[in-house]
């Protein structure tokens, strides 16, 4: 299931919430808990909780920090795609192609390869 950044910060939003109410239930952080039959610390489940937050809001920033140097690029005058080419001045010789050729000059170019 992919998840997108929504669901990642109301992920982060719902964790600094549990931090808040275990904070206020537990007054005690190094009192010593079982999770999943592992012995760990209130403390150190906070701090693992709080280290997804502060890295979503670190991604948040960085996110929003290319989001507005994209809009800085794309404000910029520098930033416009090329102009197209001007007109070839009517002095100047055309290009001899495929595509230039008549007819008649195209089959004997033809007969001449064969």
């Amino acid at each position: 299931m992919a998840h997108n950044n929504k669901d990642k910060t109301g992920k982060a939003l719902r964790m600094a919430n549990v931090i808040a109410g275990t904070r206020k239930h537990f007054t005690n952080g190094s009192e010593a808990i079982t999770l999943d039959g592992a012995r760990t610390t209130i403390d150190e489940v906070m701090n693992d909780l709080q280290a997804f937050i502060d890295e979503r809001a670190a991604i948040v920033a960085a996110q929003t920090e290319v989001r507005n140097k994209v809009a800085a690029e794309r404000a910029s005058p520098h930033a416009s795609p090329p102009s197209p080419p001007s007109p070839r001045p009517s002095s100047a010789p055309a290009l001899s192609g495929p595509r230039s050729r008549s007819p008649p000059a195209r089959a004997s170019a033809l007969r001449a390869r064969s």
